[in-house]
């Protein structure tokens, strides 16, 4: 395995990802979407923009002054606030995304192009959501963060490394060590 720096194909491409998006964020998984936004809003761009934010509480939410204020400044602009453990006294939408939210919040569910970006769990189950609501494969960009709960399982892990195996991990004019198959290579650079 050889790695570079990191790099990321997470943003909007004009070719491919047409005029009507859906963000879906959870927690931080917010901040890639913010770049769009502000770009897109501060351009006066085109595009429909509709921010699906999921945080356990709305003190939580980043940027919530802000996303407000471009629900002021565009009707391209929609913020949804989705809060997991609300207080008795909240009003606004509560839960997690699901199928049954989406399908609430958004018309026409199969013509958009969606950006994921949050914890892993979230989003494989957001991504699961959207193919079977009939959205093709291509019309999903997902970034998360935090470890899979088990990457031996995910599509393209290579069947030759098995966990309990060590790989030898050469970093470039740097070390060579022995690291646990499956374990995080940021764990195993410690």
């Amino acid at each position: 395995l050889e790695s570079t720096a990191p790099a990321g194909e997470f943003h909007y491409n004009p070719l491919y990802h047409g005029n009507d998006l859906v963000m879906l964020a959870g927690g931080s998984g917010v901040t890639p979407m913010m770049s769009m936004i502000r770009e897109f809003i501060n351009r006066g761009s085109d595009k429909k923009i509709h921010l699906i934010y999921i945080c356990r509480t709305p003190e939580d939410v980043i940027c919530r002054e802000e996303l407000e204020s471009f629900t002021g400044q565009s009707d391209l602009f929609t913020f949804t606030m989705v809060i997991s453990r609300p207080k008795d006294d909240y009003c606004g939408v509560t839960g997690h995304i699901t199928a049954e939210l989406l399908t609430s919040l958004l018309h026409n569910i199969t013509e958009k192009t969606y950006y994921l970006c949050g914890p892993t769990g979230m989003c494989n189950a957001a991504k699961s959501d959207l193919l079977n609501l009939g959205v093709r494969r291509g019309k999903i960009r997902q970034e998360n963060f935090g470890e899979s709960s088990d990457v031996t399982r995910m599509d393209d892990w290579p069947a030759e490394a098995r966990k309990g195996d060590t790989v030898t991990v050469s970093v470039v004019g740097g070390a060579v060590f022995e690291a646990p198959v499956g374990e995080p290579l940021l764990n195993s650079l410690d």
